[in-house]
């Protein structure tokens, strides 16, 4: 879909061109449709705001370096031209970072360039740097409305839409793909009812998720929390009944195996077990020990903390 806007907006450029009699010149305002062109409508404003700003800057520097060219820099002299021009991009690039804008030095430097570079000798530099201007600024709100356009439908707000992680929403590569981010992120912010159920806990969960919007909390760990993912905080706990958790550790202890309890406390997961028996173990103990959203304890679960639920890792005969 972005592709095929971005050939609508520099279509339209093309047609705001012939309008204007021909005037200015569509190549700039097509690069700033392109360059403008974003996955989502709310990014498109963002950045397209940027290269306005950018846009003025960078024309008024190239303003500035064509009077002062005209006034000290003779016309047969054109290395030395060059050499000014390519030396006023460093505090262009400086100045757009120093101001916190640094998606900006792109069209900054562009409309520069195109201000000093390709002017007419015989041009009214004022008359010529606001055409440039004028260009790209076609070119960037161009960019932002067809991005913004959205055809009329009838939008289901009511259904709640429930997809699974692992065989599914990721990929063989075991994440989720830019498309398919790009897509729940444009129906999330559309008003869809989009959740994750996983049989997978918070810590693992987070990576595979960054960048990913979720107006609904998910469905974690086969269905014992939810977790919003705005907030990081867990909602609803289906606990275990005290009984029946202390049956299960208990089988684990007479067989003198190990089993990973997860509790939640202070709305951290904290993950008990004895010791680890099996390389299996060791490594999920390893790779998991540091994350900031869960703490693993060597110990017995204290009596007053209701299990969340219980994970057994080792070969198969012996969990049956």
């Amino acid at each position: 879909m972005r592709i095929l806007k971005t050939f609508i907006a520099v279509y339209l450029c093309f047609l705001i061109y012939l309008l204007r009699g021909e005037q200015g010149s569509p190549f700039y305002s097509a690069i700033a449709a392109i360059l403008c062109m974003q996955p989502y409508v709310s990014n498109s404003f963002k950045v397209a705001m940027n290269r306005t700003l950018g846009t003025f800057i960078g024309g008024a520097m190239g303003l500035v370096l064509l009077i002062f060219e005209r006034q000290f820099i003779p016309v047969n002299m054109p290395a030395l031209q060059y050499l000014i021009v390519s030396l006023s991009v460093i505090p262009l690039i400086y100045f757009t970072v120093s101001i916190k804008k640094p998606t900006a030095s792109y069209i900054t430097c562009v409309v520069f360039l195109s201000i000093t570079v390709t002017h007419g000798a015989d041009v009214n530099p004022l008359i010529f740097t606001i055409d440039r201007i004028m260009d790209t600024l076609i070119g960037i709100f161009v960019s932002l409305g067809v991005n913004a356009f959205r055809l009329p439908r009838r939008k289901n707000q009511k259904t709640l839409f429930v997809t699974n992680l692992d065989g599914s929403l990721l990929n063989s590569q075991g994440e989720i793909s830019s498309y398919s981010r790009i897509k729940l992120n444009t129906m999330t912010k559309q008003g869809a009812l989009i959740t994750i159920a996983t049989t997978r806990s918070v810590e693992t969960l987070l990576p595979l998720l960054d960048g990913v919007e979720m107006n609904v909390p998910i469905i974690i760990m086969n269905g014992a929390a939810q977790y919003d993912l705005k907030k990081r905080t867990y909602l609803a706990c289906k606990k275990m009944k005290a009984n029946t958790a202390r049956q299960i550790i208990d089988v684990f202890e007479k067989r003198d195996l190990n089993c990973f309890t997860h509790t939640i406390i202070n709305d951290v997961l904290h993950v008990y077990y004895t010791r680890l028996i099996n390389p299996v173990e060791e490594k999920i103990y390893h790779s998991k020990k540091r994350l900031p959203e869960q703490s693993y304890v060597c110990g017995v679960v204290p009596n007053d903390q209701s299990v969340l639920s219980i994970m057994a890792v080792d070969l198969l005969d012996t969990i049956r």
